[in-house]
């Protein structure tokens, strides 16, 4: 069953990727310094030694903000719960709470990606009566979808308003679960990219000088801070 659950991993990872990043920094500037201890370059022990202390401060500061990051994963996890509600396939309670849910990875989505959502058609066998349920009358006959709508958001506004849910086996269900697919597939991509810049901080092989912007994910305060400092030791290093 499809779910967003790569939403809440990609902030999680980023938290490590940012942590590690910053220890990675702190140790090339230790290196540094110790070498410029041995060759007397006085002014370059104190610039580093001015940039290891921003870097400190920006590390203490990534710690208090842990409580903030923590909560944000489990606002979007609940978030999750919620909008998965929408692939039941039969009738639920919390009908508009399970699409103000999904809307929130929807907006993410589209603003990361444009309209490559649009892209998944609608087919004919997704069109008929037969592939819903009235959510807020079941017994009532349902509608088929109209031939103006064309790919699967519009198919998913279309269900929000007539307050249908895609019956469960049927071949709308299908495409929502696509759709959902897709979206979290974005955050997908950029977890395994995370996860990827770890490895090579661990390898010690990660340039602090070309540190990636992380798609759909926003500097904190702190993190910026980190990354910062991260970039001044390497021009220095």
């Amino acid at each position: 069953m499809a779910t967003f659950a790569d939403w809440t991993e990609r902030l999680k990872v980023y938290n490590d990727y940012i942590k590690a990043m910053g220890q990675y920094a702190k140790d090339v500037a230790d290196a540094a310094l110790t070498r410029a201890k041995t060759a007397g370059e006085w002014q370059k022990i104190a610039a580093i030694q001015m940039i290891l202390k921003e870097l400190m401060i920006a590390q203490n500061a990534l710690k208090t903000e842990e409580y903030k990051v923590k909560q944000e994963i489990d606002r979007i996890r609940n978030q999750e719960r919620r909008a998965i509600l929408l692939l039941r396939g039969a009738r639920i309670d919390s009908f508009q709470e399970a699409w103000a849910a999904y809307l929130w990875f929807q907006g993410r989505a589209m603003a990361e990606t444009g309209d490559k959502l649009f892209k998944i058609k609608v087919g004919p066998d997704a069109r008929s009566p037969d592939n819903f349920i009235d959510n807020s009358k079941p017994a009532n006959e349902c509608e088929e979808l109209p031939a103006s709508v064309k790919n699967v958001l519009g198919l998913a506004a279309w269900l929000k308003e007539k307050k249908y849910m895609a019956k469960n086996g049927s071949a709308a269900q299908e495409l929502l679960a696509q759709l959902f697919s897709e979206i979290n597939n974005l955050a997908a991509e950029t977890v395994t990219k995370l996860r990827d810049h770890i490895t090579e901080i661990d390898k010690q092989e990660f340039d602090l000088l070309k540190h990636p912007a992380i798609p759909g994910v926003a500097a904190s305060p702190a993190a910026a801070k980190v990354e910062r400092a991260a970039e001044k030791i390497a021009n220095l290093a």
